[in-house]
C-alpha cells in the first residue's frame, strides 16, 4: 500500500493487460480508482474554479479552424450551438490553479509512454495542442 492507502499499481502491466486491449477493441477504457478520491476531488475543484473564472470558451468543430488562427464562418444562430454546446479550456497543467490537473496529465503521459506501439497501428509520442489539415480533413 502507498501512503494514500491505495495499492501500488504496476503501470506497464495495467497498460499491456487491460488498457491497450480495451482501447483497441472499444476505443475507450475505464480504470476504477485511477486517481483516487482525494486527487479526483482536487481536480474537480480546480475545474469548477476555472469554469467560474470564465476561462472556458465555446467548443468548436475541428472544421471551423482549418489552417488559420481565425474560425471559419459557421452558421449563425441556434444551428451553431446544436452540434457543440460544450465549453472547453486547453491546459498544460502548469498554469496557476491547475496543480492536480497537472498530476493527471503526468499520469496520462506515463500511460501513453507504456502503450507506445500497442495501440493498433498508431504511434503516440505525447500530447500537444495542434490543428492541421491533411487531405481536406482537419485534425486536432
Amino acid at each position: 500500500m502507498s501512503n494514500s492507502g491505495r495499492a501500488k499499481v504496476n503501470v506497464p502491466k495495467l497498460v499491456l493487460d487491460y488498457i491497450t486491449p480495451s482501447m483497441n477493441q472499444y476505443g475507450l477504457c475505464f480504470v476504477d480508482g485511477f486517481l483516487g478520491p482525494k486527487t479526483g476531488d482536487r481536480i474537480l475543484q480546480e475545474v469548477v474554479a476555472l469554469h467560474r473564472s470564465g476561462s472556458f470558451e465555446d467548443g468548436e468543430l475541428a472544421s471551423q479552424r482549418i489552417g488559420t488562427d481565425q474560425p471559419h464562418t459557421a452558421p449563425a444562430g441556434p444551428c451553431k450551438k446544436t452540434i457543440r454546446g460544450d465549453k472547453i479550456m486547453w491546459v498544460q497543467g502548469n498554469e496557476p490553479g491547475c496543480a492536480s490537473i497537472g498530476q493527471l496529465l503526468q499520469r496520462m503521459d506515463k500511460l501513453i509512454m507504456h502503450a507506445d506501439g500497442n495501440l493498433g497501428h498508431y504511434t503516440i509520442r505525447g500530447r500537444h495542442k495542434a490543428c492541421r489539415q491533411d487531405c481536406g480533413i482537419a485534425q486536432l
